[in-house]
């Protein structure tokens, strides 16, 4: 199995002058992937419904709820991804 590399910069740019380093480029790949399952999850009736019955659930707001869900698909990802 490959090592985990979801800290690493999800778009890295190597640096071209005094002022710009690696650390500055913005999302990690952990970060990228979350914002793109939680925009397919809001995309999707589906998804939000899901989102207001775990919030029901465990009591916390719908918001957070598909912001769990949305790291958790990351999360699974980048396993995967690190997987042979």
């Amino acid at each position: 199995m490959s090592k985990n590399n979801s800290n690493e910069p999800a778009f890295p740019v190597p640096p071209d002058n005094d002022y710009a380093t690696v650390s500055e480029t913005g999302l990690t790949k952990r970060e990228y992937f979350a914002s793109r399952a939680q925009q397919g999850l809001l995309s999707s009736p589906s998804g939000v419904n899901a989102a207001v019955l775990s919030a029901d659930r465990h009591s916390i707001s719908p918001s957070v709820a598909l912001a769990r869900a949305a790291r958790d698909h990351a999360d699974a990802l980048i396993q995967a991804l690190g997987e042979p």
